[in-house]
């Protein structure tokens, strides 16, 4: 495994330190030339993959998380029983590839963050929650068009001035 070395002075918080490390260490390209360091849909993917490492059971990463991520969270609440949640996901995924750089996405499963799921009362899925510096700025329940959501996702930053 490589070293893992920043060359620039290092003030990251925690979950940016774990997309580093995580992109860092990502394998080497099957085809071709091109490094999948340098792929935003592979960053995309490791900026998911630190929030789902730093959330444990406790919550008290996943409060770090939305609280110092310098991009709007989006959280999907999910269960593997839940239906609708599939297309709501991919709904998500594609928001994520039209607006890369815009928001940060990451899942939780409510039935492995119980204590999460308590503390935010979701009582029904699939649950969007949007964070914005640590405070909720919208909960969606249910599976909705794109447009929609997205139009919803950007009004509630709108008026608490973020993105």
């Amino acid at each position: 495994m490589p070293a893992i070395t920043f060359v620039e002075p290092v003030s990251l918080n925690l979950h940016e330190l774990f997309v580093r490390i995580l992109v860092a260490m990502a394998p080497a390209p099957p085809h071709g030339p091109s490094s999948l360091r340098d792929n935003n849909q592979y960053k995309r993917h490791c900026e998911r993959r630190a929030v789902d490492i730093l959330t444990g059971p406790s919550g008290e990463a996943f409060e770090t998380v939305t609280r110092t991520s310098h991009k709007p969270v989006i959280v999907l609440c999910w269960a593997e029983w839940c239906k609708p949640c599939g297309p709501l996901a991919a709904t998500l995924a594609e928001i994520t590839e039209e607006c890369p750089d815009e928001f940060l996405m990451a899942e939780l499963d409510t039935e492995a963050h119980e204590i999460i799921a308590r503390k935010y009362v979701i009582l029904s899925l699939p649950m969007l929650m949007v964070f914005d510096k640590g405070e909720v700025v919208l909960m969606s329940v249910g599976n909705v068009d794109k447009k929609f959501l997205l139009r919803s996702i950007r009004a509630a930053l709108s008026d608490q001035g973020g993105a």
